[in-house]
């Protein structure tokens, strides 16, 4: 296994942005927020355009390979990032067009979000995800302490499942806040 970093969306092909977006999909079909929300078979249909989409909010990639195919991966976004709002307004609205009516609920989660955030400057992991034939063999932990050396000098922010506290625990990360009709966290790790 190694660990590849990609520190801008414009050094990444179309084949990794493929391979990352099926990745995702694959490894978070059965995600309790998303099917909950938007259900079962509408999420399977949309979740590999969904993750396109979202791939843009982040500029930088820490991801796996095995065979120099990605197995794991995750997306950051830098403090740098937050001046690209006119961006990140275009990549909205093509969510909410292919989510339609449940955009407003996944916005209205995305917002209580951003105003439980720390206002100073941090990184943000918006996606961290295995390839389902690849789960339990360390990929995640080795990817989450690859992110935690490269950017040891800054604060790291997360949002995650309750259930998954416990791992992000064991690298220091803290729960800043608790989602109850979300069921999700949001934590941080301290810059060094």
């Amino acid at each position: 296994m190694e660990i590849n970093h990609f520190s801008s969306l414009r050094e990444m092909s179309s084949f990794y942005q493929d391979q990352f977006s099926k990745l995702l999909a694959e490894s978070f079909k059965n995600d309790r927020l998303m099917c909950r929300t938007i259900g079962d078979e509408r999420w399977k249909q949309v979740a590999l355009k969904y993750f396109r989409i979202q791939i843009h909010y982040s500029d930088t990639i820490i991801f796996a390979t095995e065979d120099q195919l990605p197995i794991g991966v995750s997306f950051l976004r830098s403090p740098q990032s937050e001046m690209h709002l006119f961006t990140d307004m275009c990549f909205q609205l093509r969510t909410a067009l292919l989510l339609g009516k449940h955009f407003r609920q996944l916005a209205k989660i995305s917002f209580e979000i951003a105003t439980q955030t720390p206002n100073k400057p941090h990184w943000y992991i918006n996606q961290l995800a295995v390839h389902p034939e690849f789960q339990s063999r360390g990929i995640a932990s080795k990817l989450l302490a690859e992110i935690l050396r490269v950017k040891n000098k800054e604060d790291i922010v997360l949002d995650c499942e309750k259930s998954l506290c416990a791992f992000y625990e064991k690298f220091g990360f803290n729960e800043i806040h608790s989602f109850e009709d979300s069921e999700l966290s949001l934590m941080i790790s301290k810059s060094s």
